[in-house]
């Protein structure tokens, strides 16, 4: 891991503990939420191109957090050199994430959970072999809250032992709750 995903981690980790006794609970909103994010993926240290990647989650939410479960699919990463070998990665998550409001709108979020992915691998378009696993995952963001209802949100996610890399997602998104 390289120094300036560590220094993230512990950034992360810093302003989780810093918010976490401040705050109380935000005002009553809707308890089911719904996002869908668009963002790009890299494999860490690696020969593959940054792929987009999309994800659909629908949550609950409880007084003190929320519970989210998903779709996920990291992309189609391919060689930077050739299209001769590509690599597509998707699963679901499960997530609890706790969020500090900084401002009347803004707030950060701090989720941590566990991704269930299969990878399936192509050489040439022929099948390679396939891996699968489920592994865990982190992310911070930032969230603008534009009524009780609709919100936006910009995330960093990083995920951790698929196939042995971890891989980074910076996602950009929309949710709704009812």
């Amino acid at each position: 891991m390289t120094l300036k995903y560590r220094i993230t981690l512990l950034f992360l980790f810093s302003v989780f503990l810093l918010f976490s006794s401040k705050h109380e609970v935000q005002a009553e909103r809707p308890p089911i939420l719904v996002s869908i994010s668009l963002g790009g993926s890299e494999v860490r240290q690696s020969a593959f191109k940054v792929a987009p990647s999309a994800n659909f989650t629908l949550g609950i939410d409880l007084d003190f957090m929320n519970i989210d479960l998903g779709y996920l699919n990291l992309g189609r990463f391919s060689t930077k050199k050739a299209q001769d070998t590509d690599i597509k990665v998707e699963g679901f998550t499960l997530a609890a994430i706790k969020g500090f409001p900084l401002f009347d709108i803004l707030h950060f979020d701090f989720k941590a959970g566990l991704y269930h992915w299969r990878a399936d691998a192509r050489f040439l378009g022929n099948p390679l072999g396939k891996d699968k696993g489920t592994d865990a995952w982190v992310s911070g963001g930032l969230g603008l809250q534009y009524s009780p209802k609709v919100g936006v949100f910009l995330n960093m996610e990083m995920y951790f032992g698929i196939s042995g890399s971890t891989i980074d997602r910076i996602a950009i998104g929309g949710s709704y709750r009812f």
